[in-house]
C-alpha cells in the first residue's frame, strides 16, 4: 500500500509541474489579454485608488509614492509576468529534481528541503486563487483559469514532493519493474 501511495504521490508531483508549465503559459496570454481588454484602464485606476486607500489607514496627507503604480503596471505587463512565472517554474522544477537525487544521498537533508519546497508551493495557492477571483470578476477570464491551474499545480506539486521521503527511486523501480526518472 506504501508503494502504490509513494507512487501515486510522485506522479501527482509530475502532472504538477505539467500543469504549472501549462499554466505559465495560460497566465501570460491571460496578461496580454487583460492589457489589450477595453476595461484595463478601469481596472487599472480602481486598482490603484483601492490599494492607495487601504494603504493610508485613514491618513488622506499620507503619500506612498509611486510603489502602487508600478506594481499595478509590472503585474498587468505579460513581458515581466511571464518570465517571472518561468523562474517559479523552473526554481520548483530544479528543486524537486535535485531533491529526488538528494533523498538517495541524505533523507535529513532531503526531509527539510522537502519541507521547504512543500510550504514554497503552498504559499503561492492562496494568492493565486484570490488572484484568480479578482481576474474572473473583472472579466478577465483566460487570467483566471491560468492563475487557478497555478494553485493546483502547486498543490499538486507541494503534496508530489513529499513523495520523495517514502521511498528511494531504486526501490520503485524495482517493485514497479519501470522507469520513474
Amino acid at each position: 500500500m506504501g508503494t502504490k501511495l509513494n507512487l501515486i504521490l510522485w506522479r501527482g508531483g509530475i502532472i504538477g509541474l505539467v500543469a504549472l508549465w501549462s499554466g505559465i503559459g495560460v497566465v501570460t496570454y491571460g496578461t496580454y489579454l487583460k492589457s489589450e481588454s477595453p476595461q484595463f484602464k478601469q481596472y487599472e485606476w480602481e486598482t490603484i485608488r483601492e490599494m492607495d486607500n487601504e494603504s493610508h489607514d485613514g491618513d488622506p496627507k499620507r503619500d506612498n509614492g509611486p510603489g502602487i503604480v508600478l506594481g499595478v503596471m509590472l503585474s498587468s505587463a505579460w513581458f515581466f509576468v511571464g518570465p517571472l512565472y518561468i523562474c517559479l517554474g523552473c526554481w520548483l522544477t530544479t528543486g524537486l529534481l535535485v531533491l529526488r537525487r538528494m533523498h538517495v544521498w541524505n533523507k535529513t537533508v532531503a526531509w527539510m528541503g522537502t519541507a521547504s519546497l512543500a510550504a514554497f508551493a503552498l504559499l503561492g495557492v492562496c494568492p493565486n486563487i484570490n488572484s484568480g477571483l479578482a481576474s474572473f470578476r473583472w472579466g478577465f477570464a483566460t487570467l483566471a483559469v491560468g492563475e487557478w491551474l497555478i494553485a493546483g499545480s502547486l498543490l499538486l506539486v507541494a503534496v508530489g514532493s513529499f513523495s520523495l521521503t517514502r521511498d528511494t527511486g531504486s526501490d520503485l523501480v524495482r517493485k514497479h519493474g519501470g522507469s520513474l526518472e
